[in-house]
């Protein structure tokens, strides 16, 4: 598998919204799979998808959060502790394991023609 992750474009640290981030296990499979920490800006900000892909295209496009993008919210003790996610070496290599499986699946389906010189 290509290490992208490598690439000086790419941040160390991915940004999470809408429901599926608000899983702790989500981001932990998430930082997992990227090897990033992977973090949820606000814990009570998942019911919102379409404003979760704004603030992160205004994060995309600017390099930081909009001013006043999140409120004042005090998160619960377990809220703030499982905000980010943190990679785990070991299951990052059984992502590693499946991505190449899915590869080698996909490639034997549809074979990639052959190089042209």
């Amino acid at each position: 598998m290509p290490d992208s992750r490598s690439a000086s474009a790419v941040s160390a640290r991915c940004f999470s919204s809408g429901g599926s981030a608000a899983d702790p296990s989500f981001r932990a499979d998430l930082a997992d799979a990227t090897r990033r920490s992977v973090s949820m800006p606000r814990h009570d900000d998942s019911d919102h998808s379409a404003r979760g892909a704004a603030l992160l295209a205004a994060l995309a496009t600017s390099g930081d959060w909009p001013d006043g993008a999140f409120p004042a919210a005090t998160p619960t003790a377990e809220q703030a502790a499982t905000a980010t996610a943190e990679p785990d070496e070991g299951r990052a290599k059984l992502w590693d394991e499946l991505w190449a499986a899915h590869e080698a699946a996909r490639l034997g389906l549809h074979p990639s023609p052959p190089a042209t010189p």
